[in-house]
């Protein structure tokens, strides 16, 4: 009897990775509709966001574009120019293989530098506004020039991300323009060795 409880969860674990990576991409779906009235979404020649090695980890699927906004502002140094918001997703068969994933992204993260598990960063040189939402088995990242960047701005793309790709267990990460980096929701233990 006990092996056709094993044979079933066997069969079972495949379609519940597909259904957990399946609600993620209508998130997103969703997401990109809720901000079609200001934003138009861009996929194609997409500059490089210099979010470190993550995406080289391996990975179930990934999507990555940029909002661009329909009209002009005036941003940080004065022009008048459409804000650009890139937007990187990943998903993950299980836990283990997105703690991997966040394990070796820590050690190259942003511009390459190292990052601690749950140890905050005053400064980050040459970093740009970036918002990352860690959940079970999927990453959401936010990221956008320094020329865009308000404290205002930055706490509604924090709630946007936290209400779109979010959830009570989920881990978060901000950085600032040139810092600071903070874990800012479920921060782990420093001393816990899973993503170290």
């Amino acid at each position: 009897m006990n092996r056709i409880y094993w044979a079933i969860a066997l069969f079972a674990l495949p379609f519940l990775t597909f259904s957990q990576n399946e609600e993620f991409k209508q998130r997103i779906t969703g997401f990109v509709a809720s901000a079609d009235s200001a934003f138009e979404q861009k996929t194609l020649n997409l500059p490089d966001q210099n979010l470190g090695v993550i995406n080289e980890q391996e990975h179930d699927w990934s999507s990555l574009f940029m909002l661009k906004a329909k009209e002009k502002k005036v941003n940080n140094i004065g022009n008048k120019a459409y804000a650009k918001y890139h937007f990187s997703f990943y998903t993950y068969p299980d836990v283990t293989e997105r703690d991997y994933a966040v394990k070796f992204w820590l050690k190259e993260f942003i511009d390459g530098q190292a990052v601690r598990p749950g140890r905050n960063m005053r400064t980050y040189p040459e970093a740009n506004p970036t918002i990352v939402v860690i959940n079970e088995t999927s990453i959401a990242i936010l990221s956008y020039s320094c020329k865009w960047y308000d404290d205002d701005a930055f706490k509604d793309w924090r709630k946007t991300m936290l209400t779109w790709f979010g959830n009570p267990a989920s881990t978060m990460i901000e950085v600032g323009c040139d810092g600071p980096l903070d874990w800012t929701k479920n921060p782990p233990d420093s001393k816990d060795r899973t993503w170290r």
